[in-house]
């Protein structure tokens, strides 16, 4: 009988067998060392239940085609000794820019009690994954404060999104733009933009002080000051950017170390329905919205991954997740 900790950390590359990249020390509650999983004895695919295997596969295969990042599971595992436990598996995919799978960055937690007897409910075992995530990442030696440019197309709902990110996970550093146009009311310097004049924006882009920048409809400047987002990095904050398609470009190059994540409306009738229900624009002008977010879906396979916003809170929590943070 098992009866080590119920929660185990994943990370497999996205080959034919699975082979095991990474897995967290309480891998030997199944009776697995991980130098052996890290040689692929077994692989990954060689721990799912024989009569399971095929619809994992099938399920991921189809969940990842279908350009979801985060999904979850359900399914038996052997163990060394190959006794059968049931695993509940989150997993979250890890893609490049043009799209394709890299790895799979797995959390398994074992259900086998609370099939039989109970035991934790499906709230309580999503906040313990997502504490053994954010655990694992941070014990990581490779992890560290990452900066996450979030990108899509109009009315995709980026900014509610990020209201939603500022509103609950207090560790994310929001970058502030810089523009040239005076303040709105009920706008504060620093806080919403910093307000500046043309020859002081004119400086920041001449000795290199901002990561992006750009003029719009030919009047004023906009752009993302380089000192607070390297501020904030140092203090080990991860820093998120609410940007376009113009200026992510640009700081793929001012920043390489950035991800880039670009957020994907449910489908394309449900964007339609988004912008139309907003009520602000006239029917010339959502035509013209309309035309500029399918340029910016065409530019989609630029972006390290790409997030589906069918649920305002489960998008947010995968964006910060993919920032090596969760909610506590």
């Amino acid at each position: 009988m098992v009866n080590a900790s119920p929660v185990i950390c994943f990370r497999w590359r996205a080959e034919s067998d699975w082979p095991v990249e990474f897995v967290s020390d309480n891998i030997t509650q199944w009776g697995y060392s991980t130098e052996d999983m890290m040689q692929s004895r077994p692989s990954f695919a060689e721990m799912i239940h024989p009569d399971d295997l095929q619809r994992v596969v099938n399920e991921v295969t189809g969940y990842t085609a279908n350009g979801l990042n985060t999904f979850l599971q359900e399914y038996r595992l052997l163990t060394r000794e190959r006794e059968v436990i049931w695993v509940d598996d989150r997993t979250i995919v890890q893609r490049d820019a043009n799209g394709k799978v890299l790895f799979y960055d797995g959390v398994l937690t074992d259900i086998s009690e609370r099939k039989r007897l109970g035991g934790l409910g499906k709230h309580q075992r999503l906040l313990l994954r997502d504490w053994l995530i954010k655990r694992a990442r941070r014990r990581h030696e490779d992890w560290k404060p990452s900066a996450l440019v979030l990108a899509g197309p109009t009315a995709v709902g980026k900014g509610t999104v990020v209201s939603h990110i500022k509103q609950h996970y207090p560790d994310v550093h929001l970058s502030i733009s810089a523009t040239t146009r005076a303040p709105r009311p009920g706008e504060e310097d620093g806080v919403h933009y910093y307000f500046v004049d043309h020859a002081e924006f004119d400086a920041m882009i001449a000795d290199g002080s901002l990561l992006e920048w750009a003029e719009v409809h030919g009047q004023n400047k906009y752009g993302t000051p380089r000192r607070p987002v390297e501020q904030a990095l140092a203090e080990g904050k991860p820093v998120l950017f609410e940007i376009d398609l113009q200026g992510a470009r640009q700081i793929r190059q001012t920043m390489p170390d950035a991800r880039h994540v670009f957020l994907l409306p449910p489908s394309w009738d449900e964007l339609v329905r988004r912008l139309e229900n907003r009520g602000t624009e006239s029917a010339e002008e959502r035509e013209r919205r309309l035309q500029t977010a399918q340029d910016e879906l065409s530019a989609q396979k630029e972006f390290d991954v790409r997030v589906v916003n069918v649920e305002v809170s489960e998008a947010a929590k995968q964006v910060v997740e993919l920032m090596g943070l969760t909610k506590e």
